[in-house]
């Protein structure tokens, strides 16, 4: 919760807070019938360490699924498996940024990925977004004004598809537009994926590692789909920063067990049934959020229609943030606004509203009192 709430907090508070996944939605039937196969007829590595780029089971069921669903090309040994797709972009920053390296990313974006690139010395530079996602001119111009200033540009980081905090799914011609201006000036493009997965209407746009394989390091995560307690996510791009990504890891990777019950959640067909189920569930939860909204805050923002992932995002018309925040504590409702995830350049007033993990027949209820909040404020 922001530190700018000043009223004293409601006891039963309710908070639209991270981008977690249902708990009551994980599918432990089928993670224990695989468990226990898998436990009462174990390999001799089973229940070792799993060094370097992960089993090789799972690479090839990943690299399977993903090549079948995005019409891409992606080989297993382009995949390195990590821990979380969090895992995975600590890799990328330890092996690829030096100090003093800009990192090009969207003004509002995943703050922990803004904390571990600055850890390493990297200069966050933010591309300004608009209601359809990056805006493609502004990174041009950006990259035009780095170059005149002989800028180290090391990578665009981007969530293309279902972006946090604004729920948007770029199109395609603007991420070929994107690939085109990256192209220009040499850049890498690493797209995080963690939320890809949860998709509710018309197929989505190719990723961008389909669009451009020898550009982008895509990342990938099992933990808003399956559980986030599996530690489970994945990289996949060109072999040489895999490699490099699997040499030097210090952590004895993630465990084989569990990583190999993933690959038989997907080779046989469970985790897709298993997404078709929880798909239809967050769709439903979107759709009493977007109508709560709709019967409490018409006349004080604006908010878009997402097409997956697990966020809507509001754009107060007047009242002022820390203002709905001071009145969102008195009437028992907090979330996190737009300075939470600001990688700097933008004061939009927005306020990120977290369905995923919210049981849903108490979403209207918050909804509401978010609407007498900012009423309230106003």
């Amino acid at each position: 919760m922001s530190a700018r709430l000043v009223a004293p907090v409601a006891e039963d508070t309710i908070f639209f807070g991270g981008g977690l996944p249902d708990p009551t939605m994980h599918p432990t039937d089928a993670m224990t019938r695989l468990l226990t196969e898998l436990l009462a007829a174990p390999e001799a590595q089973l229940l070792g360490y799993c060094h370097g780029a992960g089993d090789d089971d799972l690479r090839v069921a990943i690299a399977q699924r993903f090549s079948a669903r995005e019409r891409s090309d992606v080989s297993p040994d382009q995949i390195v498996v990590t821990n979380g797709s969090s895992g995975a972009l600590s890799l990328l920053a330890a092996a690829l940024i030096d100090p003093g390296d800009v990192v090009l990313c969207e003004a509002l974006t995943y703050p922990g990925v803004l904390a571990t690139f600055r850890q390493m010395g990297a200069r966050i530079v933010a591309v300004p977004l608009d209601g359809d996602g990056m805006c493609p001119g502004e990174l041009a111009a950006m990259l035009t004004q780095l170059r005149s200033e002989r800028a180290r540009v090391k990578m665009l980081y981007t969530i293309a598809t279902c972006q946090s905090p604004t729920g948007t799914v770029l199109n395609e011609q603007r991420r070929r537009e994107i690939i085109d201006i990256v192209d220009r000036f040499d850049i890498l493009i690493v797209q995080d994926a963690t939320y890809a997965d949860i998709r509710f209407d018309n197929p989505f746009p190719p990723e961008l590692i389909t669009l451009a394989p020898q550009r982008t390091v895509h990342v990938a995560s099992f933990s808003k789909t399956l559980a986030p307690g599996l530690r489970m996510g994945w990289a996949a791009g060109p072999p040489a920063i895999i490699d490099v990504l699997a040499q030097m890891r210090t952590d004895l990777g993630t465990s084989r067990l569990v990583q190999r019950m993933v690959a038989r959640l997907i080779a046989e067909g469970d985790l897709d049934r298993h997404l078709f189920h929880v798909n239809a569930w967050y769709r439903q939860k979107r759709d009493v959020v977007l109508d709560a909204l709709a019967a409490s805050c018409g006349a004080h923002g604006s908010w878009n229609v997402p097409a997956g992932g697990f966020f809507v995002w509001l754009v107060l018309h007047r009242a002022g943030l820390d203002a709905v925040e001071a009145a969102g504590a008195q009437h028992g409702v907090g979330f996190f606004p737009a300075p939470y995830f600001s990688a700097g350049g933008t004061n939009v007033p927005g306020i990120r509203l977290a369905y995923g993990e919210l049981d849903r027949g108490q979403l209207t209820e918050r909804v509401h009192r978010l609407g007498r909040a900012i009423a309230a404020a106003t």
